[in-house]
């Protein structure tokens, strides 16, 4: 049996325990270093006391976003800079060596964040005036937050608001806009004494197909309104932000009405192949004068068609196939103000059709089916043995839809064909 322990005395070999993991001085775990506006880069500086006499250097590694960034050594006092560090997430291991053992590692995490400046108009209590006159002012909300039980403003704003209040000198119409403003901006103008009861005046996302926003109303003298604006929130979850330029005009937008089609108007054709026309008018008014009007008719594919719209504001749509369309048209004063309005159609075929409704031959030979078709059209059913003489059955207006019919006199007939006619 060999003795380890009489061996080594035998030989004059000192074993040496490890050392313990060292200290980390200079950063604390979970520490955030913020950096100062316009500054982009840090420098930090760690050092690890304690050592045992063994000890001939430390050994100190530096990832970043967790990958390796940097390694550097140092002999007593074991006192290192990692220089130029840049904003992330960074994990720093420790340890000391020496000539007959390595110590266990220490670690620590931080961050290095950029500084955030928040908008002096981010909260509704600073929100920033505007002139009771009207005028143009502008803003970031860029690092804007939301505060608690405020509004998602205009149903879609991301929660980086900045607020403006204005108190207006005389009763009129006051529109309020966006345009200018370099992202997708979502307003909303309120009234009320607190934030937590604001009764909301008006809001707006987009303002026809264009991304700022516009809100007008009729504003009352010596009336205080607080104006939000937000981004919009997008389908990813990512609100929009950037410099906003407000607007505050004591006008009022276009008058705009379209007088045909009207909205909720089907247009029959008598086969799903064929096309309609359809003419569109307006009326549109505006004491400052018109800018000019335009148009877009959109599907569920998109927007098909769109144009600009001479004087007197009345246009053609040729050879519209069926399907349910959206017609949006807008008009602009001189001002850059903005009146849109918003109507749907269709175009329905009155063709109808005939399917089984899965009933069984009755023993007799009687069966029955179903014949589909627009509401409010008479239809007529025909039957025929050779498909060139045919001969009226029924008649009827199709009140419900879907009229079921059935075949009394099959056993009389080899073979019997059924067709639908309408007007």
């Amino acid at each position: 049996m060999l003795c380890l322990a009489c061996a080594t005395r035998a030989l004059g070999i000192a074993i040496h325990a490890a050392e313990s993991a060292p200290s980390i001085i200079g950063i604390r775990e979970g520490e955030a270093i913020i950096l100062p506006v316009s500054v982009t880069t840090t420098n930090v500086t760690v050092t690890s006391p304690g050592a045992g006499a063994n000890v001939t250097q430390a050994v100190f590694e530096l990832e970043r976003q967790g990958a390796l960034f940097q390694r550097l050594t140092s002999a007593p006092p074991f006192n290192v800079t990692f220089a130029n560090l840049s904003v992330g997430k960074y994990f720093l291991t420790a340890r000391f060596q020496s000539p007959v053992a390595e110590s266990p590692s220490s670690d620590v995490s931080f961050d290095i964040r950029a500084s955030v400046q928040r908008p002096i108009n981010d909260s509704w209590s600073e929100a920033s005036p505007i002139a009771p006159g009207g005028t143009t002012v502008t803003g970031s909300n860029v690092y804007a937050t939301r505060e608690p039980h405020e509004p998602m403003h205009a149903g879609t704003g991301g929660g980086q608001s900045i607020w403006w209040l204005f108190r207006s000198a005389t009763n009129g119409v006051i529109t309020i806009t966006t345009a200018g403003s370099n992202f997708d901006t979502v307003l909303a103008v309120y009234t009320g004494a607190d934030r937590d009861e604001l009764r909301i005046v008006g809001e707006s996302d987009d303002t026809g197909t264009n991304t700022f926003s516009q809100v007008n109303f009729n504003a009352v003298a010596d009336t205080t309104y607080h104006l939000a604006v937000d981004g919009a929130l997008s389908a990813t979850g990512v609100t929009d932000s950037g410099t906003i330029q407000l607007q505050v005009i004591h006008a009022a937008p276009p008058s705009l009405s379209v007088d045909w089609p009207a909205d909720g108007l089907s247009l029959l054709v008598s086969s799903p192949l064929n096309k309609t026309n359809l003419t569109v008018t307006t009326t549109i008014t505006d004491p400052t004068g018109l800018g000019h009007v335009e148009y877009w008719l959109s599907s569920h594919q998109g927007t098909l068609r769109s144009g600009t719209i001479p004087p007197p504001y009345q246009w053609k749509l040729d050879d519209i196939p069926c399907g349910d369309y959206v017609l949006t048209t807008l008009a602009a004063n001189q001002l850059g103000l903005i009146a849109t309005a918003r109507m749907g159609f269709s175009v329905t075929s009155i063709a109808p059709e005939i399917f089984w409704d899965g009933t069984s031959p009755s023993t007799s030979g009687s069966f029955q089916f179903a014949i589909a078709g627009v509401k409010g059209v008479e239809y007529s059913l025909e039957g025929s043995t050779n498909l060139e003489a045919w001969s009226r059955l029924i008649g009827w207006t199709n009140f419900t839809g879907i009229q079921r019919v059935t075949e009394l006199d099959a056993s009389r007939f080899n073979k019997r064909f059924f067709r639908v006619q309408s007007p």
